[in-house]
């Protein structure tokens, strides 16, 4: 009650988060919903999980005070900060904002934010900064990110930004552009010759071809 739903992630219909604006949190058993502490206030915009035990939530403030990122981790039992980034802070070695995708397969967490994809091995926690700063334009453009493989995945922002990356270079489909109504919020790739993409006045859907 109260907040904006922004994204959701469940492993049944029984087991489901809904996160959403003031950092809120919410969980669905099947028959009722429980508020969830997440430690902060800032805007969740996106959830991904692997399982019970292995669930991260992202956001930021979307430039609106100090200019905070966050991503959340939630271990099964407990909801606990993982990074978190202050806008121009200096460089560091982590996810450098603003956070608002967030996406795993296999071993590997990715987090899409404004200097770069993060890439982070889920069993030991190495990770590293690819930056896309020439490749990707403008900085922070991602929304959403989802695939079906390490090398097959798309991620989609504003600026009409639809890209694909192939586990070593991007790909853009559409030319870059800022116009007020073209910006992707989401985008879904459930199996490999068929994605959706949702913005705020259009849907993209694509079909793969194979030769």
């Amino acid at each position: 009650g109260g907040f904006y739903v922004n994204a959701i992630w469940g492993s049944s219909s029984s087991n489901m988060y809904f996160i959403g604006d003031n950092g809120s949190i919410v969980h669905y058993n099947g028959s009722g919903f429980t508020r969830m502490e997440s430690g902060t206030n800032i805007r969740l915009t996106d959830i991904y999980g692997i399982d019970n035990e292995h669930i991260w939530a992202v956001g930021d403030d979307d430039g609106l005070g100090i200019g905070e990122s966050i991503v959340l981790f939630f271990n099964g039992s407990n909801w606990e900060t993982k990074f978190y980034y202050q806008y121009n802070q200096p460089a560091a070695d982590f996810p450098r904002g603003a956070y608002r995708t967030v996406w795993a397969f296999g071993d590997t967490l990715y987090i899409s934010g404004g200097q770069g994809l993060w890439k982070e091995s889920i069993e030991s926690g190495n990770g590293y900064l690819e930056s896309y700063i020439g490749t990707i334009y403008p900085a922070g453009v991602s929304n959403k990110m989802r695939g079906i493989g390490y090398n097959d995945f798309f991620d989609v922002g504003v600026c009409q930004a639809l890209f694909h990356y192939n586990g070593k270079t991007w790909f853009r489909y559409l030319p870059h552009d800022c116009p007020s109504d073209v910006e992707f919020y989401s985008v879904d790739y459930v199996q490999p010759g068929f994605v959706v993409a949702v913005g705020n006045r259009y849907v993209y859907r694509g079909i793969r071809i194979w030769n």
